[in-house]
């Protein structure tokens, strides 16, 4: 059975959640939110959410039947040890496996196969658990992109979090909700909750470089927190997915949380007022 089937059979007709680890969640949000997400029918976490402290699931929910994540392990000079990600990312560490249940499905949502070297290192682990593995046809990933760029154009890589939003919405949900996203917009609170991922502090990160281009605070991913400019050597085209997550709120075609939701009206009077 195909990706697109399968991915149809999980999907179409349901009640979707997809949770992000944005820190906000467990700040901001009822004690009761982790229980909401769990009523959904499917829940899908996304990149290192492997575990979530137990204090904290009656905020991010303990149910997971999809983990779609991006599977990179190659850090591109981002840290100075190459071996980095072997070490840090939860999804390139065989023993985070064991926090998965078992049989759930892991979704590379990019036409590539990142995963490959991290089943030849973790299997023993994965095919242990029953983990089952899902990656998207370039057909279907040219789709996931379609819909996005329809809406703005994105000239890098959409994030995994955005690439799994527009697969959810191409298998036609009977509701999505999406929880845990800030597409890096200015808020008090950090990107990730404590425990979220192993890596170290970003501090300890890629070393801003003039000559590059690269201002104070740039992480070699999104933008200098400074001033939220968007810098060339930047991962994502965080801006507009920022513009794209607040169109697909304003148009209902996903359904937030109340922080989310008043992020993104923030968002939305600031570009009328452009």
């Amino acid at each position: 059975m195909g990706l697109e089937r399968i991915f149809n059979t999980l999907i179409t007709g349901r009640n979707v959640a997809i949770v992000g680890p944005a820190e906000y969640v467990c700040k901001e949000l009822a004690a009761d939110h982790g229980v909401f997400i769990d009523g959904h029918d499917v829940v899908i976490r996304l990149n290192e959410f492997f575990y979530c402290p137990e204090e904290l699931e009656q905020f991010y929910g303990k149910k997971t039947n999809i983990l779609s994540s991006s599977f990179w392990h190659r850090l591109n000079n981002d840290y100075p040890d190459p071996n980095g990600s072997w070490e840090n990312l939860r999804y390139c560490i065989e023993e985070e496996y064991n926090r998965l249940p078992d049989g759930i499905w892991l979704l590379e949502c990019y036409a590539r196969n990142e995963f490959g070297e991290i089943y030849r290192r973790c299997g023993n682990t994965i095919r242990r658990k029953k983990l089952k593995y899902l990656n998207l046809t370039p057909e279907l990933y040219l789709s996931v992109c379609k819909i996005l760029c329809d809406i703005c154009p994105l000239s890098k890589t959409p994030t995994t979090g955005l690439a799994t939003i527009a697969l959810v919405l191409l298998c036609r949900p009977k509701k999505l909700y999406v929880t845990g996203f800030t597409a890096y917009q200015e808020n008090p609170w950090a990107t990730h909750f404590g425990g979220y991922s192993r890596s170290p502090d970003p501090s300890q990160g890629r070393s801003p470089d003039p000559s590059q281009g690269w201002p104070k605070g740039f992480n070699g991913k999104t933008y200098n927190d400074s001033d939220g400019v968007e810098y060339a050597g930047a991962h994502h085209c965080f801006q507009n997915e920022a513009f794209i997550l607040n169109f697909l709120v304003q148009t209902a075609q996903i359904e937030v949380d109340r922080f989310m939701r008043v992020l993104f009206e923030s968002l939305n009077q600031r570009l009328l007022a452009k």
